[in-house]
């Protein structure tokens, strides 16, 4: 397997030899076992530990030998210049970890709510969510908007009540949100330690009263406790497995500081024992994708297009593949692994995988791919409309063309970016969902794509 790296701002070089390990042996290994997948996303509100609780867990599974840090810059997930300036994400980034035996493709979305097309199209991929609430505050705006996305597209969901340390932290608020604002009944699966007012560590809580809890919520396990059968650890895990998959009623609840690495074990442990694998349909059948995001590598001239595999393998590279939505050809060039922002070159895609597919060229943000043009179209992801816009004007005649082709890879990175002309002013209009979304653009056109251009003053989009 050979690897190469995104044209991104680079990341601390720790993760890569132990990365290139892992993807030679295990990535083989479990290549067609989709019963050891999980692909999952991070959910929560700005600033609740998201990409915190991602560095550790890629730290746990050895992946990396020390913990990036938001504060520092140097984190494997936000790679980009203005995702570490800004200390926030605001691109989705994927990696795979390996965990026991089981392969979990994790997705780390942005918590601001002007990207919440980036989690739309990372959910829509996804089987399951961790939703992370910051324990000083509960289930706040964006974390209920989070979750009623996930909620959509019927992913499979536990909670982890991060920032266990914090000054303010109020667990019982926690649950109590849980209840209010999700409607399910949290089942509390390990409960903090506190020396004085510090926190210092968490434990399960008791059998007793967590095989009672259960049997409130799952009628296998509650005829089984009243008849007195012995009901062991794996009987309850399988039971919150069917308690999780049912959704409607509970909802499991981890405690922790993924800053202090306290509780992040149990928190790998959960996405392997609550969370599903992919559905057993999807691994038979012709090969059947769908692209959830599109990236332009300014390095190759070329775009990079994310898909989800629902059906079949593919193994051949430098082959014909039908795109179903836009009734064309496509010729892929490579199938890579994504880690962060790097990728690893494979030899096939099979059912349940995340990767990379290289040289499309007319493939963008929710189409269908497959080897049979009669496949039927993947549901694709739904696009809000823009609420703010900017004039954008180039600076010479001759950095129009430039300008223009700058806009049009924008679109296809971004499908909640809108360009238009106004007819009157002949003014080239750029729209997004807010203020910063557009301001990322804006920086992203000019650092990285070279555009020139001038901005006027931002206002309220008009549909």
């Amino acid at each position: 397997m050979r690897r190469s790296r995104c044209n991104f701002e680079g990341n601390n070089g720790s993760i890569y030899p132990r990365m290139e390990i892992f993807n030679r042996v295990l990535l083989r290994k479990f290549s067609t076992n989709s019963k050891l997948f999980r692909n999952i996303g991070i959910i929560a509100h700005i600033d609740a530990g998201k990409t915190t609780t991602t560095e550790r867990l890629i730290y746990r599974t050895g992946l990396t030998k020390r913990v990036g840090s938001v504060d520092d810059g140097d984190t494997v997930m936000d790679y980009l210049p203005e995702e570490r300036e800004r200390g926030i994400t605001i691109t989705s980034a994927a990696i795979t970890l390996p965990w026991k035996g089981f392969r979990l493709n994790l997705i780390d979305t942005p918590g601001h709510v002007d990207f919440t097309v980036e989690v739309e199209r990372s959910l829509r991929v996804m089987d399951g969510a961790l939703v992370i609430l910051d324990a000083s505050k509960g289930v706040q705006a964006q974390t209920l908007t989070v979750w009623r996305q996930a909620r959509r597209h019927g992913l499979k969901l536990f909670v982890y009540v991060n920032k266990m340390d914090k000054l303010g932290a109020d667990l019982g608020k926690c649950l109590m949100d849980v209840k209010k604002h999700f409607g399910l009944e949290p089942i509390l699966l390990n409960e903090p330690i506190f020396e004085g007012e510090e926190f210092k560590d968490v434990k399960s809580i008791s059998e007793g009263n967590l095989k009672e809890l259960i049997a409130q919520y799952d009628d296998e396990f509650l005829e089984k406790y009243l008849s007195g059968e012995s009901l062991d650890e794996d009987s309850m895990k399988a039971a919150l497995m069917r308690i999780t998959e049912k959704g409607n009623e509970a909802v499991a609840v981890f405690v922790g500081s993924s800053a202090k690495d306290i509780g992040t074990e149990n928190v790998l442990n959960g996405i392997i024992d609550y969370l599903p694998p992919p559905k057993d349909e999807e691994i038979k059948n012709n090969f059947k994708a769908l692209a959830f995001k599109v990236v332009y590598d300014t390095k190759r001239n070329s775009f990079l297009v994310y898909c989800r595999v629902y059906n079949g393998n593919f193994a051949s590279k430098r082959q014909n593949i039908f795109n179903v939505s836009k009734g064309k050809r496509e010729q892929i060039g490579k199938i890579m692994q994504v880690m962060a922002d790097e990728m690893i070159e494979m030899e096939s895609a099979s059912a349940g995988q995340v990767v990379i597919l290289t040289g499309l060229k007319y493939t963008s943000t929710g189409d269908t791919l497959s080897t049979c043009e009669e496949e039927e179209e993947l549901e694709g992801i739904k696009i809000p409309s823009p609420v703010m816009s900017v004039s954008l004007e180039a600076e010479s005649i001759g950095a129009q063309d430039h300008l223009d082709r700058c806009l049009e890879i924008i679109q296809l990175e971004d499908p909640s970016a809108a360009v238009q002309v106004n007819k009157i002013t002949g003014q080239t209009i750029l729209s997004g969902m807010g203020e910063l979304h557009l301001e990322i653009i804006e920086s992203r056109m000019r650092k990285d794509l070279k555009a020139k251009f001038k901005t006027g003053p931002v206002t309220l989009a008009f549909q």
